[in-house]
């Protein structure tokens, strides 16, 4: 096996659980036996926006890290990408690049190699998710990096389930369905 496949292999089993709240985003990282990699990471989900070389860029995520952007007048923008009043993904773009930053500090540099990430919507639930709703946050996890994507209703996930990840992406349809 070439180096470079061997290095990505060991990522192939890896997942991460996205729990998002309007005032809150945590997320966890677990290898492919349930395991906890890394401790999860709890933000409120604001993100700081200054120009750049190509338009907005972001410069904090974070309610800390924004105000002290801002204190320096590197933000020209705060937006908060899950605060809307009929559905929680409200700014898809800012949401992805809130999602890759949180997911680079959680687990570092190999944050584009993980196989599954469930996004778990919390908020903005009543009548159920749409069709329309649960590809949205699919192509969501899939434009953060995720190999396979699933979202989730319901109670919250532990680690140990996600032991079997085959086995929670059909309880992940069959919930939603």
């Amino acid at each position: 096996m070439p180096p470079v496949w061997s290095w990505i292999s060991r990522f192939r089993g890896h997942s991460s659980y996205v729990r998002i709240k309007r005032d809150r985003v945590s997320l966890s990282y677990m290898d492919k036996a349930g395991a906890v990699l890394a401790p999860e990471l709890v933000l409120e989900p604001i993100v700081g926006l200054g120009r750049g070389k190509k338009g907005r860029e972001v410069v904090a995520v974070g309610a800390t890290a924004v105000a002290e952007a801002d204190s320096a007048g590197l933000v020209n923008e705060i937006v908060r990408p899950f605060d809307h009043p009929r559905s929680l993904l409200s700014d898809w773009v800012i949401g992805v690049a809130l999602a890759r930053e949180c997911l680079q500090k959680l687990i570092g540099s190999q944050a584009v190699y993980h196989n599954l990430m469930i996004v778990h919507p919390m908020e903005c639930l009543e009548g159920g998710l749409t069709k329309v709703e649960i590809r949205a946050w699919e192509e969501f996890a899939a434009e953060v990096g995720a190999v396979r994507a699933a979202v989730w209703v319901g109670p919250e996930l532990s680690p140990r389930d996600f032991a079997d990840t085959d086995r929670l992406i059909a309880r992940t349809r069959a919930e939603v369905s």
